[in-house]
């Protein structure tokens, strides 16, 4: 089940519990990106200064497409936010570096995985989780996922050539993570 918290006290509470351990596993120059809504952004961003990561240095924004519309046209809506936070902030981009992304339009299931692994309600396609990997991460370098659903982001660090790790609470979502991660 998805927990929904009473206040935003309450999530800032819990925001405190995990987001610190979860810093301490950064690697020097590493980034936290965490998913939030927009009601969660505050408690986030304060947690995570304290945690010492204080430089917001983006956010990558899903606009999920939607079924409705009609004719050649299919409405979009912000959806979720990726938080990316840094020790430091970001260098300016030099001439010739890549644009760093920071919108993603995808549907919720365009590639079927949510329906083949449960159909979480927090699924991210590999559409949406292919740019903010790419962008913060290298091969071969670790990828923490903190609340690992049905195993989206384990899946996409696999799939893109990282490792990773991954925490679950629920018994019957963390062995859908096992399944589809082959562990």
């Amino acid at each position: 089940p998805v927990h929904r918290f009473e206040d935003v006290r309450a999530y800032r509470r819990f925001t405190a519990d995990w987001l610190p351990a979860a810093a301490r596993a950064v690697v020097e120059g590493g980034t936290l990106a965490i998913w939030t809504n927009f009601l969660g952004k505050q408690p986030i961003l304060s947690v995570a200064a304290e945690a010492g990561f204080p430089a917001l240095a983006g956010e990558l924004v899903w606009a999920k497409l939607t079924t409705e519309g009609g004719g050649n046209e299919r409405p979009a809506r912000v959806y979720e936010v990726a938080l990316v936070l840094r020790r430091e902030p970001l260098p300016p981009l030099a001439p010739g570096d890549a644009a760093r992304p920071w919108s993603v339009v995808a549907g919720y299931d365009e590639d079927g995985e949510a329906a083949r692994w449960g159909s979480h309600p927090n699924h991210k396609p590999f559409g949406v989780l292919e740019p903010l990997l790419r962008t913060w991460s290298r091969p071969g370098e670790l990828v923490l996922d903190c609340f690992g659903g049905s195993g989206s982001i384990p899946a996409a660090a696999v799939r893109l050539g990282r490792d990773v790790a991954c925490i679950e609470l629920e018994p019957e979502w963390a062995d859908r993570v096992r399944q589809r991660n082959g562990l």
